[in-house]
């Protein structure tokens, strides 16, 4: 007996734990397992094809909202070839398609790790009642998981090299936000801790390169988080990153000195804020201390060691366009490496969907089941807020603008972020660029033809600085040195001539390129690059030399109430004691080519102190 496990994953850099969980607790009982791992953007009469070569009697399809379309249009056309193959469903998205009239043989429901290999069992002896999966198969769970084997067999490590890996250290959530399918099993089982720490390193040895954590709030029991946390420190020296969904309410002391020890880039935070309403809040049961998550999240950004993404999600009861907005503004500050702005998406199950009524929800009837307005937003804001979405992806996220917007948003749009991506948007959408996807180089150009056409009279003498810091972002991400059209370029001979004989002093080489320790300037100078920065001191200091954070505190509104949070403020001190700034308002900026800062993807850069530079 041939059994086929298919996933289709999101990505092709995704890999599929579930499919490989089934297969690694199947034994000679189940007959022969064959997993197959595609992607949504792969054909799909390729993997018909693929499929069937594989003269498969059962075919197990993992069902998500992103795949199943993809899974109907298979099985449909896979029971036409042939009828006597037995198509099992399972995953979130498997009750579906009990109303679409699909000709599936069995549905599994809850965990399958061991349904699975029972079902096939019972298949193979042709010792199955045909309805049987369907009534025993109500979200049962399995209550003790280390009873269940591992997936990381030789086989899934050979075969998602250079993917992904997604690993579980418990399963469950201890919260019950009414808009996510978590919240429809309670409670919060956990693996071994031993079994976890050998599981990641068997992993770390076969050179995964990112292990990311599945785990709805990893840091839900603060002592085991410790002890993983503490564990996988061990292999800061290892080409590997770990990912974790963590909630920013559950800190200790003691978990933030674990933190601050990590080398920079060996871990990666994801925290769901939502929304800063407390009314949203309550009406989707996220029970939460606001004030203290934001505080933690700020302290987690000004440690500079781990990247931290931060998610909103528009469309949630009692939170209109302008509401929203004051969510993106007070999340937009928090300086996140990466801000989701992503929206409510009515899963059946969960409460939110339940109660769509009360809140007069319009969704998609489609995967996946994005709303399209309710009683407190309209779609035309909603379609506004996904050209927001779009222009944030491109801009903020993209970590190419970091000066600029940082800049702009202060200067000339009263430190309001949603006032200028509203105004960006807009004029984003009437110029025809959210129509088409940019080159990089374009996006330089599209910025600045928004400042030019809004704010030229006004920019008489801030259009300089913002050509200079567009400049300095552009070098930071793009190692071509070959300035955009219409931004400030540099003398290239005059460049290349200082940089040649800053690099011949070897005392200039051990300060600020040690690694380049003993390699003549000639092979140096193909790695860096070197340039004056010339802007008004107050600019220097308020918008580019900020890497030194002094503790204080700041008074922020939360709807309506003034609220004390820890506020990680810049310090000048280190840089007037270098006597970095000159009085002409020239800055020197050494970028290493070779080098990029593994939490914010930028290539390394460092300033010139000025008894180095001083030209003769």
């Amino acid at each position: 007996m041939n059994t086929v496990l298919v996933a289709i994953n999101a990505k092709y850099i995704h890999s599929n734990l579930a499919v490989w969980y089934f297969k690694a607790n199947c034994n000679v009982d189940c007959g022969n397992i064959e997993v197959l791992e595609f992607s949504i953007n792969d054909n799909i009469s390729h993997m018909l094809a693929e499929i069937y070569r594989h003269r498969p009697n059962n075919i197990v399809f993992s069902c998500y909202i992103w795949n199943i379309d993809m899974v109907l249009k298979l099985i449909k056309d896979l029971k036409k070839i042939d009828n006597s193959i037995k198509i099992i469903i399972g995953g979130p998205e498997a009750s579906k398609l009990e109303c679409d009239g699909i000709r599936w043989d069995f549905i599994v429901r809850g965990e399958g790790d061991i349904k699975i290999p029972t079902l096939l069992r019972h298949i193979k002896s042709h010792s199955y009642e045909h309805e049987f999966f369907l009534e025993l198969g109500e979200n049962t769970l399995v209550n003790d998981l280390n009873t269940i084997k591992s997936p990381y067999t030789e086989e899934m490590l050979r075969r998602t090299k250079n993917k992904i890996v997604y690993f579980e250290a418990s399963r469950g959530c201890p919260f019950n936000c009414s808009y996510c399918l978590s919240s429809t099993i309670k409670g919060v089982r956990y693996f071994d801790i031993e079994r976890i720490k050998n599981e990641i390193t068997l992993l770390v040895e076969n050179n995964v390169r990112q292990i990311k954590f599945v785990d709805r709030t990893f840091n839900c029991n603060l002592e085991r988080t410790k002890e993983i946390l503490r564990f996988i420190q061990g292999f800061e020296n290892k080409n590997i990153n770990f990912h974790f969904e963590i909630s920013a309410g559950i800190f200790d002391d003691e978990l933030f000195c674990i933190i601050e020890q990590f080398k920079e880039g060996l871990v990666q935070f994801e925290i769901g804020i939502q929304t800063t309403n407390l009314e949203t809040l309550k009406a989707i049961n996220r029970y939460s201390d606001l004030t203290n998550e934001l505080s933690n999240i700020r302290r987690l950004v000004s440690l500079k060691n781990i990247h931290i993404h931060v998610d909103l999600i528009a469309g949630l009861p009692y939170e209109d366009f302008d509401r929203f907005m004051v969510s993106f503004d007070t999340v937009y500050k928090l300086e996140a490496h990466h801000f989701q702005l992503g929206f409510l998406k009515l899963l059946e199950g969960t409460d939110i969907c339940r109660d769509a009524e009360m809140y007069s929800y319009v969704a998609k009837g489609y995967a996946p089941y994005e709303v399209l307005c309710n009683a407190f937003i309209t779609f035309d804001e909603i379609c506004y807020l996904k050209d927001i979405e779009e222009c944030l992806e491109r801009y903020y996220n993209s970590m190419r603008f970091t000066f600029s917007l940082k800049y702009i948003i202060k200067c000339f749009f009263d430190d309001s972020p949603s006032a200028f991506y509203k105004a960006f948007a807009f004029y984003n959408r009437e110029n025809g660029f959210l129509e088409r996807s940019l080159s990089s180089r374009e996006l330089y150009t599209v910025f600045m033809g928004f400042i030019d056409s809004n704010y030229k009279e006004q920019m008489i003498g801030e259009r300089y600085v913002v050509l200079e810091l567009l400049k300095l972002d552009f070098l930071l991400s793009d190692k071509s040195m070959k300035i955009p059209e219409g931004m400030n370029d540099f003398d290239k001979l005059e460049i290349k001539s200082f940089t040649f004989e800053f690099l011949k002093n070897e005392s200039n080489i051990d300060k600020y390129l040690n690694s380049f320790t003993g390699i003549a300037p000639k092979e140096i100078f193909k790695q860096v690059f070197i340039f004056k920065l010339e802007l008004d001191s107050r600019v220097l200091r308020d918008f580019v030399l900020g890497d030194s954070f002094i503790t204080s505190t700041e008074e922020i509104t939360v709807d309506g109430h003034k609220k004390e949070i820890d506020d990680y403020r810049l310090s000048y001190d280190k840089y007037d004691k270098f006597n970095i700034i000159n009085i002409y308002d020239e800055l020197v900026v050494l970028i290493d080519y070779s080098n990029k800062n593994k939490v914010t993807g930028l290539y390394e850069y460092r300033f010139i102190e000025k008894q180095d530079w001083n030209e003769k």
